[in-house]
């Protein structure tokens, strides 16, 4: 299989075709962000995401689905030639962005496995609905701002630089003030 996020062919024939409504949970669907777990009358959301930025994906997912993150769970793979001081730096950055968005790292497993080559950190996250999901409609403006944005805008950072970032808000700047100009 290719690298990256599997087709959505793919999740189709091998995930989705596969699983059903089991329990308290919703099936799992496209472009669904978190896992719905309806229980006792109680929305809970798990959202997992993996990387160097897993914490901030995961509970941007919350985020998304309407709802907000209490708190995270881990699992941390380490590679045999791994040090534990690796182990150390891994877990320190994901306190500090637990502590960016406001939440608690609940617990985790970690193990070492000789099947991997470096170490792999894969990050559950766990909140509670605020509100029911509303879709957007064509001609509406998304705005995004505190913990729901953090993802998207370290994702640009990262692979367009600082430098389009700052031309994306001196354009959004200008709209807003031509709008409001207009308004006038």
């Amino acid at each position: 299989m290719k690298r990256g996020k599997i087709s959505d062919t793919i999740l189709d024939r091998s995930v989705f075709k596969l699983l059903g409504r089991r329990g308290n949970t919703s099936k799992p669907a496209y472009g669904q962000d978190a896992a719905h777990i309806h229980s006792q009358g109680w929305d809970t959301l798990a959202a997992a995401a993996t990387g160097s930025l897993a914490v901030y994906r995961a509970v941007n997912n919350i985020s998304a689905e309407g709802g907000a993150a209490d708190c995270i769970m881990n699992t941390i793979i380490i590679d045999e030639k791994s040090r534990e001081i690796r182990l150390k730096e891994i877990i320190k950055e994901l306190d500090r962005q637990c502590q960016v968005v406001g939440v608690g790292i609940a617990g985790g497993h970690t193990t070492v496995c000789p099947n991997v080559n470096s170490p792999v950190v894969s990050v559950t996250a766990i909140g509670h609905k605020l509100r029911t999901h509303q879709k957007a409609v064509a001609g509406q403006d998304i705005v995004m701002t505190k913990h729901i944005g953090m993802s998207g805008i370290r994702t640009v950072i990262s692979h367009k630089g600082m430098r389009y970032l700052m031309f994306c808000q001196r354009t959004l700047l200008i709209r807003h003030l031509l709008l409001m100009k207009n308004s006038l």
